[in-house]
């Protein structure tokens, strides 16, 4: 958040890139995934805690923070900064909710009964990667736990798609006779799927890596950036 604040260098970035189109692509998944999963419950309920966390995203562009944590002197004392903490707080609960309730509607729902694996341990996921990259920073840990989150969003958002079963069963994902929907796409389809996430995890490392440095150094804090800035 503190890349949008009003002090910050591009808040555009952040406020317009990072979170109003985010927001929308994230909206916009849930409103699919509320048309697919009907008239399940657990779906909708799902997927209007999805949809929620991407309004919430959306918001966070707007209820932007006065000021960063370096900035000296400076308080977040507006009513945008106030609604900005609110906001995260919603969205943060609706981000960790949603993943379970749409395991549970997978689980039920024999066409997406391959997702329910992936979904249900997204959440467990997003808290070991909040925990490993606490050492790092907050920063850093909630950066992480949200790549987490758009990696399983894209997952579910790949299985929106009609065509998935088409390829499930071309040479290159060949459908195989009593393994289970998740299991083919583990085995057979994350090899195609796998290049572009490693190249977003590659691109995260580097900015948290990086952002590290920059906090290390200026607050002499202990820490990876800082045993990098000496070891250089």
């Amino acid at each position: 958040s503190d890349l949008g604040a009003i002090t910050a260098a591009s808040p555009w970035l952040y406020n317009q890139v990072g979170a109003n189109l985010t927001g929308v692509l994230v909206v916009l998944c849930a409103l699919g995934l509320w048309s697919a999963l009907s008239p399940s419950v657990l779906g909708r309920l799902g997927a209007a805690a999805l949809l929620l966390a991407g309004a919430g995203a959306f918001l966070d562009g707007f209820f932007r923070l006065d000021c960063r944590g370096i900035d000296a002197a400076c308080t977040n004392h507006t009513w945008h900064s106030h609604a900005h903490k609110l906001e995260s707080g919603f969205t943060a609960a609706f981000t960790l909710v949603s993943p379970v309730l749409l395991a549970l509607a997978f689980r039920r729902i024999p066409r997406w009964r391959g997702a329910w694996v992936p979904s249900v341990l997204a959440l467990p996921a997003i808290i070991v990667a909040n925990i490993v990259f606490s050492a790092v920073g907050d920063g850093a840990a909630t950066r992480a736990g949200t790549v987490v989150f758009f990696l399983w969003v894209a997952f579910v958002g790949w299985w929106l798609v009609p065509s998935w079963k088409d390829a499930a069963v071309t040479p290159t994902v060949p459908h195989v006779p009593g393994m289970v929907g998740w299991l083919v796409a583990v085995v057979h389809a994350l090899g195609t799927a796998l290049p572009p996430i490693v190249t977003v995890i590659g691109l995260q490392a580097g900015g948290l890596l990086a952002g590290a440095i920059v906090t290390e150094t200026i607050f002499a804090w202990p820490g990876i950036g800082r045993l990098l800035v000496q070891a250089i």
